[in-house]
């Protein structure tokens, strides 16, 4: 009996010792990047601590920023406390947010595979820990090892996440969470989507979208009104957040100044003009500062062309095709020949002639736009839809910026949200082709390397400061 008991125990067991070594190599990888982070000078690193010095209290100073600046109650919150705080305690909340982050996408995981081993489970949290690591260095330190930045960007991530996850769940065979987990889901919607307007956007539309679908089905007796006990107050809290960010008096002096300080011309500039810039901007975004988020969705694709149970129709070799077109870019830009393709004029109004930079635009236009309906068009189901919705709510929060005249003065970590989005696709993705043909996880070998080589780039940044 006492052998028995010993092959049961958690730790004893090699598979599920495997799942718990995984996360201690996750954790270790965070906790060695975040201690080698220091306040960047002639930042908001240290400008925020002055300017927090004449309020004595967060309330004075959430209210202060709420009308003359941004309606992120609590990112500002948080500049209040850490900017001033030993830097320590910002490292030790951005490892526990880091590896919530981790085991959120594990569970989501689970989700498709609800009787995956522990073996199974460690894989899903390496790769869900190499996620941060596939994006673009620059748009990485600005949004996750840049003090101010991470409160702002990343800590959003495993809120939107926590918010979402009953309204996943209930497409899933697992049981209904208890009310207590529920409630914690409904306040992580109103934290993400009262923080960040990317965030906010893209998790209040989904929320909305899901709790439709609920109420519609339902209707129809194709799904229990109890499930819009979970889906209505996750979208109502995400919709309330949201109001709250928008509606602050201080974003409209937040765009009055950023105007006449980065783009003095832009409120006197029609749209029409501004648009063409705009759809640069976002396309280039997306393509040269995104890191490996879209070729992770391409090879997804890929990779699911080639699981699918089911006889392939015309519209799968389409699909096949886009990935194809889409992975051999990432071999074109190693060329240098192929550096006119990645050429998109971004700056502002910078609109060039012929038809050259016209062409590579459309190309570009053609193929974002398959890739965002290729995995619905593949998947045919609720998952599909789910990934393709991600990948034009990334889009769409990226072409929110360009109303803003700030939309160059903030740099590459505008890119953050919107990459860091298409790469959970690109997992969710990854998941279900795993779930298809187990003997894929060798796949998986290059998101390890490929993070592993950006890991040493932004720790060896972060030690020559």
């Amino acid at each position: 009996m006492s052998n028995a008991l010993a092959t049961d125990h958690p730790v004893a067991h090699p598979r599920r010792r495997a799942t718990f070594v995984s996360y201690g190599l996750v954790t270790l990888a965070y906790a060695v990047v975040l201690l080698l982070v220091q306040r960047r000078d002639g930042t908001d690193d240290f400008t925020f601590a002055l300017n927090i010095a004449p309020f004595p209290t967060i309330g004075d100073w959430i209210a202060y920023r709420y009308e003359s600046w941004s309606g992120r109650i609590f990112p500002e919150a948080w500049l209040y406390v850490f900017t001033t705080a030993p830097l320590i305690w910002w490292q030790l909340a951005s490892l526990v947010l880091s590896v919530a982050f981790v085991a959120i996408l594990v569970l989501y995981a689970r989700l498709a595979r609800p009787a995956a081993d522990d073996r199974t489970t460690a894989g899903y949290v390496l790769i869900a820990g190499a996620l941060v690591f596939l994006l673009d260095v620059p748009v990485l330190n600005g949004g996750y090892t840049w003090v101010t930045g991470s409160m702002n960007y990343f800590w959003l991530m495993p809120f939107a996440l926590a918010g979402f996850y009953p309204l996943a769940r209930m497409y899933s065979p697992a049981p209904r969470l208890a009310w207590p987990w529920v409630v914690g889901a409904v306040a992580a919607a109103f934290v993400a989507a009262v923080s960040a307007e990317q965030v906010g956007a893209i998790l209040l539309v989904l929320a909305v979208l899901v709790f439709g679908e609920r109420a519609l089905a339902a209707a129809r007796r194709r799904a229990s009104w109890r499930s819009l006990a979970t889906a209505g107050p996750v979208a109502a809290s995400a919709a309330v957040g949201f109001a709250i960010l928008m509606g602050a008096p201080g974003n409209a002096q937040r765009s009055t100044i950023d105007a006449s300080v980065w783009l003095p011309e832009f409120p006197l500039t029609p749209l029409s003009e501004r648009l063409p810039s705009a759809v640069r901007f976002v396309v280039d975004g997306l393509v040269n500062h995104g890191g490996m988020a879209l070729p992770l969705v391409w090879a997804t694709l890929l990779g699911g062309y080639f699981a699918l149970r089911r006889s392939r129709t015309a519209l799968d070799h389409v699909v096949a095709l886009v990935a194809i077109v889409g992975l051999s870019t990432v071999f074109i830009r190693s060329l240098a020949s192929g550096t006119g393709l990645y050429a998109l004029y971004p700056g502002w109004l910078e609109n060039p002639q012929g038809l050259v930079p016209a062409a590579v635009l459309a190309f570009w236009l053609l193929l974002l736009l398959a890739t965002a309906l290729a995995p619905f068009a593949l998947l045919r189901s609720r998952l599909g839809a789910l990934v393709s919705l991600l990948i034009f709510g990334a889009a769409a929060a990226l072409a929110a910026i360009t109303l803003s005249a700030s939309m160059y003065a903030s740099g590459p970590r505008v890119v953050f949200i919107p990459a860091l989005v298409i790469l959970v696709g690109g997992f969710c993705m990854l998941v279900w082709v795993l779930r298809q043909r187990p003997h894929a996880w060798l796949a998986a070998g290059p998101i390890v390397v490929v993070a592993g080589y950006q890991y040493a780039a932004v720790a060896v940044g972060l030690v020559q400061g």
